[in-house]
């Protein structure tokens, strides 16, 4: 079993670095276990299990469930493709 830790913080001012996090899973095939400390709260822990994969799971402090969202991917540009402006 492995494990991925992450600790989230803001960083800085102004959206300087987002709470959002795009953390890779590698060949896993479960989310078993999700704990989310929530330090500025007064040091409060959420559990979450079984989680889905590939999808964008949204959580939300104190709330007891989380949103499970499909992931929309982005297409990437094709070289040479570049939009042509005329003038």
């Amino acid at each position: 079993m492995g494990e991925i830790h992450r600790v989230v913080g803001t960083g800085g001012s102004f959206g300087a670095s987002p709470v959002a996090q795009h953390i890779g899973l590698g060949h896993a095939k479960e989310i078993r276990l999700l704990e989310v400390d929530w330090p500025i709260a007064g040091g409060a822990t959420q559990t979450f299990r079984d989680l889905p994969l590939r999808q964008l799971i949204e959580i939300h402090e104190g709330e007891p469930s989380f949103k499970a969202r499909p992931l929309v991917a982005t297409p990437k540009p094709v070289a040479g493709s570049e939009p042509h402006h005329h003038d």
